[in-house]
């Protein structure tokens, strides 16, 4: 065998390790990054204040009714890409959503919800991410979908698409509704 070639292959071999596990990590996961783990759980008792109000904005705020709640920030393009959805569920008007404003500022939400939309019921503000361990999230954007007991019924980490809200969430929160 070649000495030159021993000597570059473990290079080789970890720059295809290193290929892998960005595929991995970045390739195909848009909207079909269900985190299962979390389902069947309430989200843990947080406090934050409301955007444009004196209310605060907490679990308390969904409880009895079947929500969406989506987790967002005015700075990040996937939630963006998903807000027509959300403006599109709103529409239907078959299940509340509430909005979370992750590692934002309440001027730069309302900016961004003046250009797009506002599909929310009620938005908390969180500035320093204190909700991040209470919802179990890694990032923006998630969406869960909230009995009405407060459980997580389903749970999107990443862009919503039009496949799940009209195949998963408007039959499920429909089917939460009925019971």
């Amino acid at each position: 065998m070649n000495p030159k070639w021993l000597r570059i292959a473990p290079l080789i071999i970890m720059l295809l390790l290193l290929m892998a596990l960005a595929l991995g990590l970045v390739g195909g996961n848009v909207g079909k990054a269900i985190n299962r783990r979390l389902i069947g759980y309430n989200i843990a008792p947080f406090d934050i204040p409301a955007l444009g109000s004196d209310a605060h904005f907490s679990p308390a705020a969904w409880q009895g009714r079947v929500a969406v709640l989506n987790i967002f920030a005015s700075w990040c393009k996937p939630c963006a890409a998903e807000h027509a959805e959300l403006m599109k569920l709103a529409q239907a008007g078959k299940v509340a959503i509430y909005g979370l404003a992750w590692k934002d500022k309440p001027e730069a939400v309302t900016a961004w919800l003046r250009a797009r939309g506002n599909p929310y019921q009620l938005i908390g503000i969180d500035e320093y991410a204190k909700t991040t361990v209470a919802t179990g999230i890694i990032g923006v954007p998630e969406t869960f979908l909230l009995d009405k007991n407060g459980a997580i019924a389903y749970h999107v980490s990443g862009t919503l698409t039009a496949d799940v809200v009209d195949n998963v969430i408007l039959p499920m929160a429909e089917k939460l509704n009925a019971q």
